[in-house]
């Protein structure tokens, strides 16, 4: 696009008139209005933004990032406040509930944290003993990440996820088609929850169930099966896509050393026959 030569500036071409627009700012107009609140966004300023637009990328990321804004910020606010981390918005309804509501926010399979976690975790329904693994957004797109799940014991997976970011683009499709090869790889039913993209079932044969359109609210409803069994992708994983890879290395690599010692007795030959 125009006045978009550089990579970063593609990107920030694209945040500002796509995303911006139908996520953040979407967002904080739908929730400040329903409650007869009217928010400001200066740094959304069309002659900020046309300002900030023109800044060459070097400057724009200069000490971390965003170097104009603190520079101009300086000796009008605490240097402390300036140069504080980044932070995140705190989540205080798992700090304060107690008793029975605390019980209900549970669910019976142990309340989430708001960080990494030491690795997979299958959880386990208290009521019918089932095992289960949760899935979150992308994580689906990693089939050696979903299989461990499945190698620790899960009989179906559910997956939780927001696609309303992609608006009518095709990345939602394509999202909901990674939970089929999931489903597949691993013989596993998925129930798929997707915050504006496609909630559907999806059985062990990739076959989906109940799809929803796009940005729609539905009630879903299925009766899924357990499965135990362990496919053969679930317990060796991608080896034979990892051995195709490493002996074509060494095919590329024997080929390199073969090209260069060609060019080297080449090189002695032309040096020998010229004397």
């Amino acid at each position: 696009e125009p006045f978009a030569d550089t990579f970063l500036d593609q990107v920030l071409r694209f945040d500002a008139t796509t995303l911006i627009v139908d996520d953040p700012v979407k967002r904080v107009d739908n929730m400040t209005m329903a409650w007869g609140l009217e928010a400001r966004v200066p740094f959304l300023a069309h002659t900020l933004v046309e300002l900030a637009m023109t800044m060459p990328p070097e400057l724009k990321l200069k000490e971390g990032g965003k170097w104009p804004l603190k520079a101009i910020a300086r000796g009008l606010i605490p240097d402390s406040v300036i140069d504080r981390p980044k932070g995140y918005f705190p989540v205080p309804a798992f700090k304060y509930p107690q008793g029975a509501f605390l019980d209900f926010m549970r669910w019976g399979v142990g309340i989430g944290g708001w960080q990494i976690g030491p690795g997979p975790v299958v959880f386990t329904d208290r009521a019918t003993g089932v095992k289960f693994s949760s899935i979150i957004c992308y994580e689906s797109t990693y089939p050696g990440f979903v299989a461990s799940f499945v190698r620790k014991g899960a009989s179906f997976i559910a997956l939780i996820t927001i696609d309303s970011w992609w608006g009518k683009m095709s990345g939602a499709y394509q999202h909901r088609q990674f939970a089929v090869f999931r489903a597949v790889e691993n013989r596993r039913w998925i129930a798929r929850c997707a915050v504006g993209g496609i909630s559907c079932f999806i059985d062990p044969y990739g076959r989906s169930y109940d799809d929803t359109e796009m940005f729609t609210q539905r009630t879903l409803a299925r009766t899924i099966g357990t499965e135990s069994g362990l496919t053969f992708y679930t317990k060796h994983g991608d080896w034979l896509g990892e051995i195709t890879l490493l002996v074509g290395l060494l095919f590329a690599a024997a080929l390199a050393g073969q090209s260069f010692t060609e060019r080297r007795y080449r090189a002695l030959w032309q040096k020998h026959t010229s004397i």
